[in-house]
């Protein structure tokens, strides 16, 4: 309906148990079947002494507690009976432990994500560091050669640190486009994050980038401090 629905008639179901309804209020979109569905069901909510299915003969009860919610199921179990003796009560939940059993699944994808995507980044971060560092490594001859002809320190770690900076670089081009690529096929298992998350996405590049910057300065800063004449030497 596009104008307001207060009293307005509805039937729903098949022939022979059609129900005329009557509309006594709306409320707000509410999530019932899953916390990652995109599409709100819509749902019909029926006076309990109306309704004949099999759902009427349970209910569900939320109580607000103060302190520690545990300690007051004994109290609500001794409120209802006072009113109804012969009521049973089953099923109590605090809503930390219903939040918890209802997001297990996705803690639980979430967990084993963080832990392959961790090991991931290690695997990346070591051979990163191995690569950039056997080739400034394989360059101590170059360095010993520009240190014997006059070159200064600060100019052999500019001139390393330049070269890995490109390289870092070159990388970041084809790899982040990449990762977008592949965060939407995992998108489905992603709540409450998108998959073009821009904190995830800084920290594993800054995380990178520090580590490729330390693979480049550090064995350069070593063959900078090397005699020129054990430079030339070096294999």
């Amino acid at each position: 309906l596009n104008g307001n629905p207060i009293g307005h008639r509805l039937s729903f179901g098949d022939q022979n148990s059609a129900a005329d309804i009557e509309i006594v209020g709306v409320l707000k979109d509410a999530q019932f079947e899953s916390a990652d569905t995109k599409k709100v069901q819509e749902t019909i909510f029926r006076a309990i002494l109306q309704d004949q299915s099999q759902f009427a003969l349970s209910a569900e009860v939320e109580a607000r507690t103060f302190g520690d919610p545990v300690a007051a199921v004994s109290a609500i179990r001794a409120s209802v009976g006072q009113v109804d003796s012969k009521l049973p009560i089953s099923g109590v939940q605090t809503m930390r432990e219903q939040v918890d059993a209802t997001f297990k699944q996705q803690k639980l994808g979430a967990r084993l994500v963080s832990f392959f995507s961790g090991l991931a980044l290690l695997l990346a971060c070591v051979g990163l560091y191995g690569v950039v560092a056997q080739s400034v490594a394989r360059r101590t001859n170059e360095i010993g050669v520009r240190i014997a002809l006059g070159a200064q320190r600060g100019n052999i770690l500019w001139m390393v640190l330049r070269d890995t900076l490109a390289l870092l670089l070159f990388g970041l081009a084809i790899g982040i486009p990449a990762a977008l690529g592949a965060s939407h096929f995992i998108s489905s298992q992603l709540y409450g994050l998108r998959s073009t998350d821009i904190l995830s996405f800084s920290l594993g590049t800054a995380v990178l980038a520090i580590v490729t910057i330390l693979a480049g300065y550090l064995p350069a800063r070593r063959a900078s401090k090397v005699d020129p004449i054990v430079a030339l030497h070096y294999e």
